[in-house]
């Protein structure tokens, strides 16, 4: 299972483990031709099986692959571009260099595979779609088909919050505007001590002076207790 410049992707849907897919790459410099899927990848008891698409999809590298879901139990892979051949090149001296011929196949530069969950409980090739279709009439009634499906689907997944929750949000959110005025006002009040005390730093005959800040001390103890209770 050695190779390189491959793309993969994974695909999950409804009540099934996450599937790594793997399309395509090279081997030694020569192209492997075959898309691999490796089932519950998360468990650690994974298993590996090849599925069947021909090699306009297969035969590249260096390329782009993404998963789309469209439903809970289909799955669009989108591949986009890569490499078809590697030819040498002599450059002189007994020596070759490997140079990469790019896809130019309007067919094959974006393809899309229609992978379905089918009641045995695996992930199937339901139709390969080349460049032709995904220009045709057909294709876009099929994607509008499933967009509004998917559309359907993914807001179910959303859980918007009841009135209730929306309730408790607010008041959490005037509670924490209290804290930070409470904050506010003590820093302001810790302020003031500081000037009352430099005040009064050596007269202790300040009777009035000291009521003062005995008023304002114990109203620092109140503002601490509502930010630490």
């Amino acid at each position: 299972m050695d190779r390189c410049r491959h793309a993969s992707a994974i695909i999950n849907g409804d009540s099934t483990s996450p599937t790594l897919v793997v399309i395509g790459g090279t081997r030694r410099n020569e192209l492997v031709t075959e898309c691999l899927l490796f089932d519950s990848i998360t468990t650690g008891q994974y298993s590996c099986r090849k599925i069947p698409l021909p090699e306009s999809v297969t035969g590249r590298y260096s390329h782009s692959l993404t998963a789309v879901t469209m439903s809970p139990h289909c799955v669009w892979l989108v591949i986009v571009g890569g490499d078809e051949e590697i030819r040498w090149k002599d450059v002189g001296g007994g020596k070759e260099v490997a140079r990469s011929i790019p896809i130019t196949d309007t067919n094959r530069l974006i393809m899309i595979i229609e992978l379905v969950y089918s009641e045995a409980g695996e992930w199937i090739v339901q139709s390969v779609l080349d460049g032709n279709y995904l220009t045709s009439k057909n294709y876009q009634e099929k994607y509008q088909s499933y967009s509004k499906t998917r559309t359907w689907w993914m807001d179910q997944l959303i859980e918007y919050p009841t009135e209730r929750e929306m309730k408790l949000q607010r008041y959490i959110q005037s509670l924490h505007e209290d804290l930070q005025v409470a904050h506010e006002s003590k820093v302001s009040l810790q302020e003031a001590l500081v000037d009352a005390n430099k005040q009064v730093k050596g007269d202790d005959s300040n009777d009035f002076i000291s009521s003062v800040l005995e008023e304002m001390r114990q109203e620092q103890e109140k503002l601490n207790q509502i930010i630490t209770g």
